[in-house]
């Protein structure tokens, strides 16, 4: 049977005291949530809740690397889509500048014109060759050269193409390779590049080799094909991209919102709490005063 303390004994008073104690620690508790907005303030006051809360934290850290990385890739897939739609544009103009050559039988005088733009043309389109994102050439694979190609339109970049982490066990190209769509030029194999082509129908105008220069038609075309193809891959490349970025981002908010959960205090929950606990600290403070002898005062804080 629970036997019931006078309200004058010692044990009584202890209790009294052990009680008072409690409450207050759970004012000041609830005083620091109301001001941090923090269910947890120190591991101690929520051991699993703060394990858990570094879960969640570190799951943040690595899809805030999958964004990142996502974000890299279209900017980068971005200017290389850019360059090839330049590329094809100028190519397009070689086309024009050949067909206008084979079909108006140019005079020496128009010959030489057609050449000059063929020059022209071919020195535009090994600047778009290229063309670098955040200081390496674009289409130079995982080489860090920041020329793809060099002045004679030989390749100097690798055949490796760069890929990066956009979700656990998924990567994604962030390009094609310069090589696979501009050709390297050989010395002694005019077709071997799309800038041997030209120049080599530039120096057939020049020189009044109209057939030399109708021949190049079918090598532009080849490459035509070759930069469509590439512009195909890098924009099927940059909506994989988009698609993972967007996963990432919504997962983003979903941990948000469950490390919110676990570390964000109950406001309105927590100053119920706190007026409860304040209410029985007063009803304990007045009890202590009626009940705890004199002797027992100086242990209050």
């Amino acid at each position: 049977m629970m036997s019931i303390l006078p309200p004058t004994t010692p044990a009584f008073a202890n209790a009294l005291l052990n009680d008072t104690y409690a409450t207050e620690r759970g004012v000041q508790q609830a005083e620091l949530q109301l001001t941090t907005g923090q269910a947890i303030n120190q591991p101690s006051d929520n051991p699993p809740g703060t394990v858990e809360a570094l879960q969640l934290q570190a799951a943040q850290a690595r899809v805030n690397g999958y964004v990142s990385n996502a974000s890299a890739g279209m900017g980068q897939l971005g200017q290389a889509q850019n360059a090839l739609s330049s590329a094809l544009s100028t190519l397009n103009q070689v086309m024009d500048t050949l067909e206008g050559a084979s079909q108006a039988q140019d005079s020496s005088t128009g010959e030489q014109a057609d050449a000059a733009q063929l020059r022209s043309l071919s020195s535009a389109l090994l600047q778009i060759a290229n063309t670098t994102y955040d200081g390496y050439a674009v289409f130079g694979g995982t080489s860090g050269v920041t020329s793809a190609f060099d002045s004679s339109g030989t390749y100097q970049g690798n055949t490796t193409i760069a890929s990066v982490t956009v979700a656990a066990g998924t990567q994604l190209q962030t390009g094609v390779v310069g090589a696979d769509v501009f050709g390297s030029t050989v010395a002694g194999s005019p077709g071997s590049s799309i800038f041997s082509v030209i120049d080599q129908a530039a120096a057939d105008l020049a020189g009044g080799n109209l057939a030399g220069a109708q021949a190049a038609e079918s090598a532009v075309s080849t490459y035509v094909t070759q930069a469509n193809d590439a512009i195909a891959t890098v924009g099927s490349l940059y909506d994989q991209f988009q698609q993972a970025s967007d996963a990432a981002n919504a997962t983003l908010t979903t941990l948000a919102t469950e490390t919110s959960n676990v570390l964000d205090a109950n406001v309105a929950q927590v100053d119920t709490t706190y007026q409860a606990d304040q209410n029985s600290l007063q009803a304990s403070m007045y009890a202590i005063a009626n009940v705890v002898p004199e002797s027992l005062l100086q242990y209050l804080p």
